[in-house]
């Protein structure tokens, strides 16, 4: 830089220019240099690979010269060898020629000599040498079948073939010698194991054509005694045709087994056409006599075959359908004329009675009418001892003593002839005809749940007297009705699990073809929704028992606007608690499972808590006194709640025991924070209105209403209280409170007392039931008393409840272990959940269509 400006005059624009100039031409000349210096390196590797291309080109002519030499040098290596070696060729040739001649000439000669000597030994019927001559010869005349057009090897082959068919005529004649004409002799003494052993050698069609000549010779008799037009050859004599046969075989075994190979399995053919012959002749007679078979000689025929096959299959190891099936065979003649027709079959003897087996299906459904008739005319009844005869009232001894069952008897019967019955079809046949019977079994536990147990929750009668017919004079239950329903219940629950058992047995014994047609699953519903309706009979009598309590509490002696001061317990809940242990006492000696108490309870104590709020209401207005006596009250009803069920100290604390005390807390609670609002004053609004939403937990002024009705504050107070009460509860954006409450469901108190109930009875609530195709003149459990003369807010007025199609899973509900009783599934008209049951939420269960 310096030697380019080396001065300051030298950074002068003209001088900067002439620089740029200058480095300009130089960087022209350096491009100008780099591009021919490039041009010329291209242009000598350019020269280069020509000249290695050139190079390759002649290494591989070369190559291929070399290649062409070498396979020139081979051709004639290999022509010098087979020259030197073809005389030798020629010479190995030759030797194997004569070799292979020399051979065929010498087992040419043998198989002349064998023929020969087989000629002579048939004709001195030597059986045992000309079997082994036999054999023998076969194996050297498998050498000449490619010289058959040589004129010497056809002659030895014909003659061959004549004297073999000439031995079997022979060993035929022996065996038709002795069998025909002198059967005493031992067989051991006679050519009869030679002239087997010949007709081993002969082959497996001469073996066959013996076979069946004896078959048909043993079987002779056999055909001419059970010809199936005679009186011998019917149904009821077939046990006869196999006590024959086993006569029969019994002989060839001890005297004629000795005369055929062991291998021939001689005694397995003759049960084969036994079994063929015998299979045809029952056939027919089933088809001639169609019309006149009677059930009785069809199945001792059919016993008796199946007996004898399974004694065969035993004896043999191998099925006579087995059997049947390894002989497809067609007619064949043996020589005495004697003729026998054999025939393919893949079935038992037994197959051919499977069409006929409805005869047998029906005979069980005639005997299972019988049975069902005589369990409508029984019904369900409970011996009464004789100390009892004349009580009909709850003064009766407690249920559990003499002459108590469990279930019904008949339930018991019912399964076991069941039982009897499919093992007896089971051996029979596992097809159409066992999935018919699954079919009968189904119809008639049907038709078990439907007229005996279900019918034993109607009333007789139906009484305009609502229901006083079923109680006594005063209120107590009937001590037969309740034992005779809880009896019911017992024998819904057992023929429930049982059907259960019951479909396994049936799947297990059906052919697998049909098993996915087995189930026994709605029966088993119908069995669960008996125990559904029981629990709800048994509750519903309970309502009744409990009326004069509940009416009591409405008319007390000292009127509740009077009362001054709490006193103890009201006199109402004595007979409360008196009426709730009476039904106890049967209900928990009588009812086996505990899950169905516990339903039980659920639903008396969802019964009797809304019955106690609406008796609150029918006494409006209350005021501190009467609602501190009804808590005290409430506590009293609570205590004999918890101890319904009586749950032993393991039980109590268990999940069953400690979730229905959760449960009856729960609805008690809210009875009393109702009664605790009703306590507090409402002079000071602002603590009143806190209070309230304390214990109810809402800002609904209308549910706010509903208790200044309850309380009976004035219209002018109600007013002004009301309206602090939404300023207060305006503000409370951020507290967790509800916008409804408990308190929802109770409608509108003004001018209830001539309006429908409050409160829908328990049994129309969260349980359906089904009125579509009732009959409307048989009432089920009639409607309860009114609770008193003036107060047409009672539960009059409500439809007759049905039973017909009411359903139960009978599963633990998760909440707290009963059973559920939501009678999902059924269709037609169905009365759903009532007012206050859903207000005190109890009742409620999962349905079983919405999980």
């Amino acid at each position: 830089m310096a030697r380019r400006f080396p001065d300051i005059e030298s950074l002068s624009s003209s001088s900067v220019d002439r620089v740029q100039g200058k480095l300009r031409a130089d960087l022209d000349s350096i491009d100008g240099e780099l591009d021919s210096l490039l041009a010329a390196l291209r242009n000598e590797h350019a020269s280069e690979k020509l000249s290695d291309s050139g190079g390759i080109q002649v290494a591989v002519r070369q190559l291929f010269d070399q290649l062409e030499k070498i396979r020139k040098k081979a051709a004639s290596s290999e022509s010098t060898v087979r020259e030197i070696t073809g005389d030798i060729r020629t010479l190995d040739t030759a030797k194997r020629n004569i070799v292979g001649s020399m051979t065929a000439i010498k087992r040419l000669q043998m198989l002349e000599s064998g023929a020969a000597r087989l000629e002579v030994l048939t004709s001195e019927r030597n059986f045992r040498e000309a079997a082994q001559a036999l054999e023998a010869a076969k194996s050297l005349q498998t050498s000449f079948k490619s010289y058959m057009g040589v004129e010497r090897v056809a002659t030895v082959w014909r003659n061959l073939n004549d004297s073999q068919q000439q031995l079997r005529t022979a060993a035929m004649e022996a065996y038709e010698g002795f069998f025909l004409h002198d059967p005493s002799r031992p067989i051991r003494t006679t050519q009869i194991p030679e002239a087997a052993l010949a007709l081993d050698a002969i082959g497996p069609d001469a073996v066959t054509a013996l076979l069946d000549w004896y078959c048909a010779l043993q079987l002779r008799e056999y055909r001419r005694i059970f010809r199936a037009t005679d009186e011998a050859g019917q149904l009821d004599n077939v046990a006869r045709r196999f006590s024959w046969f086993r006569r029969v075989l019994k002989q060839h075994e001890e005297e004629h087994a000795s005369g055929f190979l062991p291998s021939w399995q001689p005694a397995l053919a003759l049960t084969g056409r036994f079994a063929e012959v015998t299979r045809e002749d029952i056939k027919s007679v089933l088809i001639r006599e169609k019309s006149n078979l009677q059930v009785s000689i069809l199945l001792e025929a059919l016993s008796a075959t199946t007996e004898f096959e399974q004694q065969t299959a035993r004896k043999f190891s191998v099925t006579v359908a087995a059997i049947l099936a390894a002989n497809p065979k067609p007619v064949v003649a043996a020589p005495s004329g004697i003729t026998i027709a054999t025939q393919a079959a893949a079935e038992s003897i037994s197959s051919v009675f499977e069409p006929y087996l409805g005869l047998f299906v029906e005979a069980q459904d005639k005997a299972l009418a019988e049975l069902m008739a005589g369990y409508r005319r029984q019904g369900v009844s409970i011996p009464q001892p004789a100390s009892e005869q004349g009580t009909t009232n709850m003064t009766a001894p407690a249920s559990g003593q003499d002459q108590h069952h469990t279930v019904l008897p008949s339930s018991t019967e019912l399964f076991y002839f069941y039982r009897q019955t499919l093992e007896q079809c089971a051996r029979l046949s596992n097809r159409d005809p066992f999935r018919d019977l699954c079919l009968v079994f189904r119809r008639y536990l049907r038709a078990y749940s439907d007229e005996v147990l279900r019918s034993a929750l109607f009333k007789p009668e139906a009484v305009s007297a609502f229901g006083r017919r079923s109680t006594s004079t005063d209120g107590r239950a009937n001590v037969q009705d309740l034992q005779k329903w809880c009896l019911v219940l017992n024998t819904a629950d057992y023929c429930a699990n049982t059907c259960s058992q019951l479909e396994g047995r049936l799947k297990e014994k059906i052919h697998e073809e049909y098993r996915e047609e087995v189930t026994l699953e709605p029966e088993r519903e119908a069995f669960l929704g008996i125990v559904s309706a029981t629990v709800q009979v048994l509750t519903r009598e309970l309502e009744l028992g409990i009326e004069p309590a509940f009416s009591r509490m409405m008319r007390p002696s000292i009127p509740w606007q009077q009362l001054t001061e709490v006193r103890g317990k009201s006199e109402y809940i004595d007979d409360l608690n008196s009426a709730l242990e009476a039904f106890a006492v049967i209900v928990r000696q009588d009812i086996e499972n505990k899950r169905y108490i516990r339903s039980w309870a659920d639903k008396v104590a969802t019964l009797i808590t809304a019955k106690f709020v609406n008796n609150i209401v029918r006494l409006r207005p209350l005021h501190k006194s009467a609602a501190e006596q009804l808590m005290i009250d409430l506590y009293e009803v609570r205590s004999a709640l918890v101890e319904l069920p009586q749950f032993s100290p393991s039980e109590s604390s268990s999940v069953m025991g400690s979730s229905y005390t959760r449960f009856i807390d729960k609805a008690i609670s809210r009875i009393e924070a109702l009664l605790r609002i009703i306590i507090v004053p409402d002079e000071n609004a602002v603590n009143f209105i806190h209070e309230y939403v304390r214990l109810i937990e809402d800002r609904s002024f209308s549910n706010f209403q509903k208790v200044l009705e309850l309380k009976g504050v004035k219209r002018m107070e109600m007013n002004g209280l009301i309206e602090q009460f939404v300023q207060i509860t305006g503000a409370m954006q951020g507290e967790q409170v509800s916008d409804t409450s408990f308190l929802t469901s109770l409608g509108e108190l003004r001018g209830n007392e001539s309006s429908e109930p409050l409160i829908v009875h328990l049994l129309t609530s969260n349980v359906p039931f089904y009125t579509a195709d009732m009959d409307p003149s048989q009432d089920f459990i009639t409607p309860p008393p009114s609770l008193d003369a003036g107060a047409s807010s009672s539960t009059l007025g409500r439809p007759s409840y049905a039973l017909r199609g009411l359903s139960s899973s009978g599963v633990m509900s998760p909440d707290h272990g009963s059973p559920r009783l939501d009678g999902a599934g059924m269709s037609g008209r169905v009365f759903t959940t009532g007012k206050f049951a859903s207000m005190l939420g109890l009742g409620k269960r999962e349905d079983r269509n919405s999980r």
